[in-house]
């Protein structure tokens, strides 16, 4: 028999990071919790981490991105319930079940709590709304509340199956970043409800990892193509252009924040290049998927 909920872990290379993930799970007080492990072919630590705590593990043949290993974890259990925690996050008590208690609900499709940085112990989550142009405000301080869309942190985060089926799960373009906001705008054009809530805590680490060369150029990139490829048609593609202009500033100083490769004068001219030529791919590759689906822009999973 499923379990009602199943987490999921997506992993690479960071063995150490997983073994305190994967032991906040086994601590928690669901009691038909399950949990599963997506790695990456070749990956023997991830794969000896996961076995001494008697987790099962599915790979990729190669590292995908984000998107794609979510999509194949979904695609590897029946749970009516998937929840999603970062392998260097850890869950704290009660996080399984307030996740699963809010989903009891079956208009609500998504479902994300409080993180809390465990470098600062400042907590960096909280109800978020993003609106069309990628940019994420306060729910309780957003001055235009109604353009927004509630979004969950891919670290701390749960879905129905339902609602997952229902779009197809989440769009493998993403190798990081975004996907679960992207997720977000199709559940709510989807009439689902995406909630918030304060008893699902997670503590991150934020741990260095292999998969995030040209962190600007792969954000911008990201958030480009999200803004395009969901709100073109609705927004139109010269407003769209300009906010990308407008945030330039914005994103030099933010991206470059805790990144040493783009320190000095070589490092500001990469991060130049990297914040117009990901804009660029991201605006072709989002204006392409808009122009093909419309607003049944595609998933990759069967759920």
């Amino acid at each position: 028999m499923a379990s009602a909920l199943t987490a999921i872990v997506c992993s690479y290379r960071r063995p150490r990071n997983l073994a305190g993930c994967l032991q906040s799970l086994t601590e928690q007080s669901l009691s038909d919790l399950g949990i599963l492990v997506v790695g990456v072919r070749g990956d023997t630590q991830t794969v000896q981490t996961a076995s001494d705590l008697g987790i099962d593990v599915i790979l990729q043949d190669q590292p995908n991105g984000v998107a794609a290993a979510r999509n194949l974890g979904i695609d590897h259990t029946e749970a009516p319930l998937i929840a999603f925690l970062d392998d260097d996050a850890r869950a704290r008590q009660g996080w399984a079940v307030a996740l699963a208690t809010v989903l009891e609900d079956p208009q609500i499709g998504a479902v994300g709590g409080r993180v809390f940085d465990t470098r600062t112990g400042e907590q960096v989550v909280h109800p978020w709304g993003v609106d069309p142009f990628g940019v994420t405000h306060l729910l309780s301080n957003a001055d235009r509340p109604k353009t927004l869309v509630p979004t969950v942190n891919g670290c701390n985060m749960a879905f129905s199956r339902p609602a997952l089926r229902s779009v197809g799960g989440f769009d493998p373009y993403y190798s990081y970043y975004y996907d679960e906001t992207d997720m977000c705008v199709r559940l709510a054009r989807a009439g689902y409800r995406i909630e918030f809530t304060g008893a699902a805590t997670v503590d991150h680490d934020f741990a260095d990892g292999p998969t995030r060369e040209r962190f600007i150029y792969s954000s911008c990139r990201m958030r480009t193509y999200f803004s395009t490829k969901n709100y073109m048609k609705s927004v139109g593609k010269s407003r769209l252009i300009l906010e990308q202009f407008r945030l330039l500033r914005q994103d030099y100083q933010a991206f470059r924040a805790g990144h040493k490769e783009y320190a000095g004068m070589v490092g500001t001219w990469t991060a130049l290049a990297e914040l117009v030529s990901g804009r660029l791919t991201g605006f072709l590759d989002g204006a392409n998927q808009a122009i093909q689906y419309g607003d049944n822009a595609r998933g990759g999973s069967a759920c």
